[in-house]
């Protein structure tokens, strides 16, 4: 038993080391909400751009795009 807690302390130390490395800023978690956002809710704000006289943006799409991108 006491060598299950040794590895997961070591797993969750080296956890640590690699996100202080990566250091992920704010805006990380907002622009992957957005893309999200974007992507699966693309359809819906068309009808009601239409409306307003706005043509038709392929939201769906830069969603996906951004979201790519996030992940590269």
């Amino acid at each position: 038993m006491d060598e299950y807690r040794v590895s997961m302390d070591v797993v969750a130390r080296q956890r640590r080391a690699a996100a202080a490395r990566v250091r992920l800023g704010w805006w990380f978690p907002v622009l992957s909400a957005v893309s999200w956002a974007l992507a699966v809710g693309g359809e819906f704000p068309a009808a009601g751009y239409r409306r307003l006289g706005i043509p038709d943006l392929p939201y769906g799409q830069v969603g996906g795009l951004l979201f790519l991108a996030l992940i590269v």
